[in-house]
């Protein structure tokens, strides 16, 4: 699985940097290397698209990707038989206690005690 990002963006006449949308399609932890890259693409400092990010989404990016990885584990906890390993790995997490932890911190709740709940 890899990222891939779709940016359309432009500037004003007065130059003022305007982000009409940003989207995440997968995930994956390498996105960190890739934010360099996305500022480069609409000329602006990694700096100053994380900014921007948190000023539209109200999240840094990096807190956006953990958001989209609990919403995904949590679809897949609830729809298919996967083991808490399989979910761990399926949405991009290095481990399963790693996973469990962000899960827990997030959600209240352990995987387990949420896949056990449907």
């Amino acid at each position: 699985m890899a990222i891939w990002f779709g940016i359309e963006a432009s500037r004003t006449k007065t130059g003022k940097f305007w982000r009409d949308r940003i989207h995440i399609y997968s995930l994956k932890p390498y996105f960190v290397y890739l934010l360099d890259a996305i500022a480069k693409q609409v000329n602006i400092s990694q700096y100053y698209f994380i900014t921007l990010f948190k000023q539209s989404m109200g999240v840094t990016p990096h807190q956006y990707i953990m958001q989209q990885q609990i919403e995904r584990a949590k679809q897949l906890l609830h729809q298919t038989t996967l083991s808490i390993t399989e979910v761990a790995f399926s949405c991009g997490f290095a481990n399963q206690s790693h996973f469990t932890r962000l899960f827990r911190k997030h959600t209240g709740v352990t995987p387990k005690a949420y896949q056990d709940s449907y």
